[in-house]
């Protein structure tokens, strides 16, 4: 699944570098084509059957809506190969199409990439909290939408991001995890230094059972006695040795998270988002929520649950899943569950 937006640059040479975070799951034989809106879609050669089949549905006689969509998308798409950097060149009709000049922005869109001229109007990016939606809805002086999507997943720039203590790849590095250090105050290690037991075993038991998120908070306890817990390292040698009912994982990685979901506040930002963004669809309005962790998900679920017994209709019954296909690409998709409300 490709989701997120990159900035990026046209060179004099009409070469355009794709973002890293779509090379991986694009591969290297690309389709490039003209999209809907004056945009350009990118996707690899093997999905472009399966993303025209979306639009024109199992429609097997050739009938003349048919025929212009494969007009449209067959007739300008050329096959691009990107270089070692990762760069592709944009074809002069493709170009002129979208009027991509000096800047463009990579657009994931699920099943596939879009690339828009950075000047077009039909957008608006805006850095922000989600708990300020409304806000920045009224802001933006748009009142009422025909659709939300929520992606509460990390991005790989996170995750992959040694220096903020996200993953546990670099012991040296601070224990900070803080989405937005600009706007955000409390570090992962004030939490551990700070909190008294009871909030410690609070705040492990939200990815850990009772047993073990008692465990890890008496080691914490007795560790900060010593010295402050400040760096990646001093977290990953409080965990060795912990014992949880989830096998197959670095036993790391759970109280990783809890504390990474403390400190962004993110079970409570969903809780008070959720009816924030409700409250901005129209009638008939849809809500599209992605989540990847079982108490993101139960928040999402008792939510949805409280609106249909208000009136909304469930699009999804049960939650749609990753399949094979994004599951061998992206393995990270193994734990996204996708739940689609309409009011």
């Amino acid at each position: 699944m490709f989701l997120g937006t990159y900035l990026a640059s046209v060179t004099s040479g009409k070469r355009i570098s794709v973002p890293s975070i779509f090379r991986e799951n694009l591969g290297k034989e690309l389709v490039l084509s003209q999209w809907y809106e004056e945009c350009l879609v990118l996707v690899s050669k093997s999905s472009l059957n399966s993303l025209l089949g979306r639009i024109t549905g199992s429609q097997e006689t050739i009938i003349e809506p048919i025929r212009k969509t494969e007009h449209f998308i067959y007739a300008s798409s050329y096959e691009v190969v990107p270089d070692e950097q990762g760069r592709i060149v944009i074809p002069d009709r493709l170009l002129a199409y979208a009027n991509l000049k000096d800047q463009v922005y990579f657009l994931g869109v699920g099943d596939r990439v879009e690339i828009w001229n950075k000047e077009k109007k039909n957008y608006k990016l805006v850095q922000g909290s989600f708990t300020d939606i409304d806000k920045i809805a009224h802001g933006s002086k748009w009142e009422k939408v025909k659709g939300i999507l929520f992606d509460f997943g990390v991005t790989n720039l996170h995750l992959k991001d040694s220096e903020r203590g996200f993953s546990f790849g670099n012991s040296e590095a601070p224990l900070d995890m803080r989405m937005d250090p600009e706007t955000q105050g409390v570090k992962g290690s004030d939490l551990l230094n700070l909190l008294r037991e009871d909030q410690l075993r609070e705040l492990f038991e939200i990815t850990l059972d009772p047993g073990s998120a008692k465990w890890i908070t008496g080691r914490i306890l007795h560790s900060r006695e010593a010295k402050p817990i400040e760096k990646v390292g001093d977290l990953v040698e409080i965990c060795q040795g912990l014992r949880s009912s989830k096998t197959g994982l670095n036993e790391a990685t759970l109280p990783f998270l809890a504390v990474r979901i403390a400190v962004n506040s993110e079970l409570t930002n969903i809780k008070e988002t959720l009816p924030k963004a409700f409250d901005l669809l129209e009638k008939g309005g849809r809500l599209v929520v992605i989540s990847f962790h079982s108490k993101e998900d139960v928040l999402v679920k008792n939510f949805f649950k409280e609106k249909i017994a208000s009136g909304a209709h469930a699009i999804t019954f049960r939650p749609v899943t990753a399949g094979g296909a994004e599951l061998e690409a992206n393995k990270r998709s193994r734990s996204a569950k996708m739940r689609v409300l309409e009011k």
